[in-house]
């Protein structure tokens, strides 16, 4: 009989950070891989640098990250490789106090270790962390945007992050005989972070990624659930038991529903992002405009999968915002959307043109995926019938934000 392996959960870190100070005593994640290591450390105080100069801009305030006393407080410690030495350190799980950590104490955390259980936190100045690192207090989020003189990094921190925070997250899934992966992540932004078509789901794992049927987004009980599925369900549970959570596919829906869910909400689990839809599960995004491009596309929408569909939506949404005048905000949300998902924008490209041919039209514009917010090259597309792929076609010219 084959033995099992291990059950690796991964969460997100917290805006709201307890401001006690003590001494570094571990660095988990760091010392478990060894083949990113190096990357994951220069990337660590390269955004740190960028914060104390001013490089780093909150996406939705366009707050600059160098006017938090807790940025420009950071040290060069161990966590960045470094050798200063100062109180300046707490646990990871200690550290974060959001809604989602305030469901757990820290008889939990010990808890999940003694069972077994790995876990990850993603967090937007350390990439990837085990929840009882010693990390200092920052304030920074994975759709900061990367701004300032710096042209090769242009974009956000996800953009930033995502090639090694994915190689760092295999090398620890091999490492450490992971077959499972919980993912409890608490915002879609942070999900995205990570590779999970081209390279994790490539990995012959069980994937299971929350959604939950009411409510999502910070202003609701998503959190506060989340962390007490994460306590009741997984923690305070076997690892046995957690085995037999089922996942749910269009057409075979399992929700789970608990006494303990606040807003009488239920939690339902996919193994691929969007594969269930929009219509049975919440998502960040308004339905609403769902059902304003459906009526675009007719019954060519169906034919999308859920992935498409979301990246169509998400660009609909960063269209309505540049009409209302958004513009400073979201210039990276642009260029990180189209950038986002190779493999996802190219069938995307190729529906879209045979769309486009049907309804008369004989070519189309693009961005070049090798495009930075500073400066946006639009690519002429032309369009012609049965084309195989339409990536040949590609003839330049060039125009600026």
């Amino acid at each position: 009989m084959k033995n099992m392996g291990n059950i690796l959960i991964l969460i997100s870190c917290s805006h709201d950070k307890n401001s006690e100070n003590g001494e570094f005593t571990t660095e988990n994640f760091i010392s478990s891989i060894s083949e990113n290591r190096e990357k994951f450390l220069e990337k660590r105080r390269n955004i740190k640098d960028w914060i104390q100069k001013g490089w780093v801009v909150d996406k939705e305030s366009g707050e600059n990250r160098d006017t938090r006393r807790e940025n420009t407080e950071l040290i060069d410690g161990p966590d960045f490789g470094q050798y200063v030495q100062e109180k300046r350190y707490l646990p990871a799980y200690k550290r974060y106090q959001g809604r989602f950590f305030s469901q757990l104490d820290e008889k939990d955390w010990h808890t999940a270790k003694e069972k077994g259980y790995h876990i990850l936190i993603i967090s937007g100045l350390y990439g990837l962390l085990s929840f009882n690192d010693s990390i200092q207090a920052y304030n920074c989020h994975l759709t900061d945007r990367i701004i300032g003189d710096i042209m090769e990094h242009e974009g956000t921190l996800s953009d930033y992050w995502v090639d090694t925070l994915t190689e760092g997250l295999k090398e620890y899934i091999e490492k450490n005989n992971i077959d499972m992966i919980i993912d409890l992540i608490s915002e879609e932004s942070y999900q995205h972070s990570i590779k999970w078509e081209e390279e994790i789901e490539k990995m012959q794992l069980r994937i299971l990624h929350r959604v939950f049927e009411k409510e999502v987004g910070p202003c609701s009980y998503f959190l506060p659930n989340l962390g007490r599925f994460f306590k009741n369900d997984i923690i305070n549970k076997s690892p046995e038991d957690v085995r037999n959570i089922k996942v749910s596919r269009p057409g075979d829906l399992h929700f789970i529903e608990r006494d303990y869910f606040k807003g009488n909400d239920r939690i339902i689990f996919e193994s691929k992002l969007y594969e269930l839809g929009f219509d049975y599960v919440a998502r960040e995004i308004d339905k609403n405009i769902e059902r304003l491009i459906k009526l675009r596309f007719g019954n060519y929408w169906d034919l999308l999968t859920e992935g498409e569909k979301y990246y169509v939506m998400d660009g609909k949404k960063i269209f309505e915002d540049f009409k209302k005048g958004k513009f400073n905000t979201n210039v990276s949300s642009v260029h990180s959307w189209w950038t986002a998902t190779e493999s996802v924008r190219n069938r995307f490209l190729d529906r879209l043109g045979r769309l486009f041919y049907s309804r008369g039209h004989r070519k189309i514009f693009v961005p070049d995926f090798n495009s930075n917010t500073k400066k946006i090259v639009i690519k002429e597309i032309i369009l012609e019938r049965d084309e195989s792929s339409y990536f040949s076609k590609l003839s330049p010219f060039n125009t600026e934000l």
